[in-house]
């Protein structure tokens, strides 16, 4: 008799058009005026083929926050100056710029050294490096991941990497708290009972602003979440709507935002005898 377990994680983004590097922010404190970001470079897609930015240029990459409206980063000098890798045509790492897509560019900055701000550091995910500081207000929604800047050895004033998904702060700097997992419990079924079995749960996300934003879900296929090998998947409802690769738009209240999910699952072949278990973080993505 199979007994089924959905688990996520909650983690709130800002998005890019496409997923291939995905960062948060795992808590906030200060020292001094400063915030500090303790944060986890949590997945690089090493076959993503969006063109690198930085290909056949002088330039710079590393890890930064976002600082501005326009999504720019901050000062990456003193306490905020992290782990950068620096390539020009005659100096520093060569693969920064001899790497033709973000895929690449992701194994450049895994299999060698940081050379400029923390060096000797090799961005292997999960990667959780040296904290980011903030200083003066924050005037926008602030997140640590991969920035660059083009002609310069410097990264300051750097934007994000194409294709990152960058974990704005939670509160009290952040707009929206949530909570840190949702449990889905299908319970103990027979073989019979799996497919077309349904269960859900609420969770609430609660702002201080109004916002227009979009929930997505890592480790779905085809739209699915495999539990494990069982041959069983799960397919999810946000609030009615299916939860797809494309993410489920949803408008935030500056208040208690409650939110349904839905799990479904499915079956191909025998389904066997056991405890199964499908697992993904679930993210807030801010338009």
């Amino acid at each position: 008799m199979p007994r089924i377990l959905i688990t996520f994680m909650i983690l709130i983004f800002a998005p890019q058009s496409q997923a291939s590097i995905w960062s948060f922010i795992n808590s906030t404190s200060t020292s001094g005026r400063d915030i500090v970001y303790d944060y986890t470079i949590s997945s690089w897609d090493y076959d993503d083929a969006t063109p690198n930015p930085c290909f056949n240029t002088t330039c710079i990459v590393g890890i930064s926050h976002r600082h501005t409206n326009s999504g720019s980063g901050g000062n990456n000098s003193g306490a905020g100056w992290t782990e950068a890798w620096y390539a020009s045509a005659s100096s520093g790492v060569a693969c920064v710029r001899a790497s033709r897509t973000i895929g690449e560019l992701g194994q450049c900055l895994r299999d060698n050294p940081s050379n400029k701000g923390i060096t000797g550091r090799q961005l292997i995910t999960p990667y959780s490096g040296t904290p980011v500081h903030h200083s003066g207000d924050t005037i926008t929604q602030e997140c640590v991941g991969i920035f660059y800047k083009i002609g310069t050895a410097n990264l300051n004033g750097g934007i994000p990497m194409p294709g990152s998904i960058c974990g704005i702060a939670p509160p009290p700097v952040g707009a929206c708290g949530m909570p840190d997992n949702v449990e889905i419990n299908h319970g103990s079924l027979s073989a019979a009972e799996v497919a077309g079995n349904q269960r859900t749960v609420q969770f609430v996300i609660d702002c201080n602003q109004k916002l227009s934003a979009k929930l997505f879900l890592t480790n779905m296929e085809n739209d699915r979440l495999k539990l494990g090998d069982s041959g069983i998947t799960s397919s999810l409802l946000i609030n009615g709507r299916p939860l797809t690769n494309q993410g489920v738009p949803l408008t935030l209240a500056a208040s208690v935002n409650t939110i349904n999910v839905s799990s479904t699952l499915a079956t191909s072949g025998n389904t066997p005898s056991g405890a199964f278990q499908g697992e993904g973080v679930l993210l807030l993505a801010m338009d």
